[in-house]
């Protein structure tokens, strides 16, 4: 099985078997700050409650658990517009909305909205992530690129993250984070299913996402040949 260099929050390197175990981590932890003023927060946790439900998870099921939050009052009734768009070999496929019930991503009066992304391979030749919201469950697969469909990661840290606020004194590596959507302009990454780059006989997830490398452009700075581009826009 090949082996996969990970770069974890304090800058030290480690070898672990695909996919990734840990929550994608900044490259260098960040203090609790508050958001810009246009934006709001978004709380995200990696994982299962137990931590060995998440290491089974990750290295025999080779299945990621995302969950975001949102708590805003600002927020209360808006919703958030979700986009998926395909990347192969650099040719971006339709942007898709992925839900035609505007309602199901409402936020409610409190401007409260908490979702549930589980990322994994459902054969050898399909990638399948589910969106569970709270009246809603909604699976999206993909033909994965032959004999990778284990090594695709569903990434999050294409965002600055930071540690919550109430992580104070927690692990450094806790699961729990938090990163700043806009509130106003175009949609924005939300997250990238991708596969990594190769880079010397390694697969490289981290520096792919924190790259600062526009999406479009991966393919041809990294030839990453399949990626699914997640986009959100506050509506």
């Amino acid at each position: 099985m090949k082996l996969l260099l990970v770069a974890l929050s304090l800058g030290l390197l480690s070898l672990v078997h695909p996919p990734t175990l840990r929550p994608p981590l900044a490259k260098k932890p960040h203090l609790p700050s508050a958001p810009p003023p246009d934006s709001t927060t978004v709380r995200l946790l990696y994982g299962a409650e137990s931590a060995d439900l998440t290491e089974l998870m990750g290295r025999v099921l080779h299945v990621e658990k995302h969950r975001l939050a949102l708590h805003d009052r600002r927020l209360a009734g808006r919703r958030l517009h979700l986009t998926l768009q395909e990347y192969r070999r650099g040719v971006p496929g339709p942007e898709k909305p992925l839900d035609l019930d505007s309602s199901l991503t409402r936020l409610d009066s409190a401007g409260r909205l908490a979702m549930t992304i589980y990322a994994r391979p459902a054969s050898e030749t399909t990638v399948e992530n589910t969106f569970i919201l709270p009246r809603a469950t909604m699976p999206r697969a993909f033909a994965a690129v032959p004999d990778q469909a284990r090594n695709y990661s569903l990434r999050f840290d294409i965002h600055p993250l930071r540690r919550s606020p109430d992580q104070t004194g927690a692990a450094l590596r806790s699961p729990v984070e938090e990163f700043s959507l806009p509130l106003s302009g175009p949609a924005t990454v939300l997250a990238v299913y991708t596969l990594p780059y190769e880079k010397d006989g390694m697969y490289l997830y981290c520096g792919l996402a924190q790259s600062h490398v526009p999406v479009a452009e991966w393919y041809q700075r990294f030839r990453v040949p399949h990626y699914v581009v997640y986009r959100v826009r506050v509506e």
